[in-house]
């Protein structure tokens, strides 16, 4: 076509179907890359035959959006697992068919540690500190096992993700040495999940993290639906926060900040006596021995007998 001789609008009419097909044609290609001891272990890892004979190899080569695929057996964790790309690690027949077993990793080492990617479909069992460390990530139809402190663990001080998302679905969380999950994401979803067995709180929600300088509080979204959460030795669910200012009367004169936390008046690992002792007012105020009329108003709000009050902890 004559660019000079051809009206501006023909021409310009001419281009659109290479223009429209350049627009729709995607820009990165996600790929799919296998694991599996039987593979030649040749990079990219785009079929079982040149298949990564490790997982985090398989791992470090894939871009956002990219799919690694564990075949079926149980692995041997040489060093924690790091999804960190925007990568989906799955199995290729379900949790029950792929373990990544952590048992021989160093004591206080993490299974899989998860920043920016998801978990589908995986068992992670024996972790010596957490079965899964996660920053910002998403586990699906997994599950998590026998971890020597907490099975999912969403609560790091300092932040490295400020708007922390931790989303778990149809997960069996199981045999923690501590929590089950122990999230202070900014967003948290737990939905069709169990969380089971544990030695200490089955789900554990902090609302802010805790160290000194206490950081500023953010808005939190916290929900759990159609899931079971039982026989965990301490506290089914315990919620807490941390807040600056002290109630009236406090002994800390607001230089310290005080701890609220949830949790059922009278359930185990709530101490009343000693926690209200610590707070330095001594036996002569404690509120079982003076009837709820003589308490100032504060002190009628923090020791309701209502389920989940708020009781009020100094820091130790």
């Amino acid at each position: 076509m004559d660019m000079k001789s051809t009206p501006f609008h023909a021409w310009r009419l001419a281009l659109l179907p290479g223009l429209a097909l350049a627009v729709a044609m995607p820009s990165v290609r996600a790929a799919t890359r296998y694991v599996s001891p039987a593979g030649t272990h040749t990079p990219p890892y785009e079929s079982w035959e040149t298949a990564a004979t490790n997982i985090q190899a398989a791992l470090d080569v894939g871009s956002p959006g990219d799919v690694v695929v564990i075949t079926n057996g149980i692995w041997l964790l040489e060093a924690t697992v790091r999804v960190t790309n925007e990568v989906t690690l799955t199995s290729l027949n379900g949790r029950d068919s792929t373990v990544l077993d952590a048992s021989s990793l160093p004591a206080g080492s993490d299974g899989v540690f998860l920043q920016f990617g998801t978990l589908d479909g995986l068992t992670i069992s024996n972790a010596p500190r957490h079965g899964v460390k996660s920053e910002y990530g998403a586990i699906y139809n997994s599950r998590i096992s026998h971890s020597s402190q907490t099975g999912i663990d969403s609560y790091t001080t300092p932040r490295f993700v400020t708007n922390s998302t931790l989303l778990v679905t149809n997960t069996v969380v199981e045999k923690s040495g501590s929590n089950g999950i122990y999230t202070c994401a900014v967003d948290t979803r737990i939905l069709g999940c169990l969380i089971t067995g544990s030695d200490g709180t089955g789900v554990s929600l902090r609302q802010n993290d805790t160290v000194s300088p206490i950081q500023v509080p953010r808005v939190s979204n916290f929900l759990i639906r159609a899931s079971t959460v039982s026989s965990n030795l301490n506290s089914g669910i315990a919620l807490a926060f941390y807040f600056r200012r002290s109630p009236p009367g406090s002994r800390s004169g607001g230089r310290l900040p005080d701890r609220g936390q949830c949790r059922h008046p009278g359930g185990r690992g709530f101490r009343r006596r000693r926690q209200y002792h610590r707070a330095g007012l001594g036996r002569a105020h404690h509120p079982l021995r003076h009837p709820a009329e003589h308490r100032s108003p504060w002190r009628r709000r923090l020791f309701s007998a209502q389920p989940l009050a708020l009781h009020r902890r100094v820091p130790h």
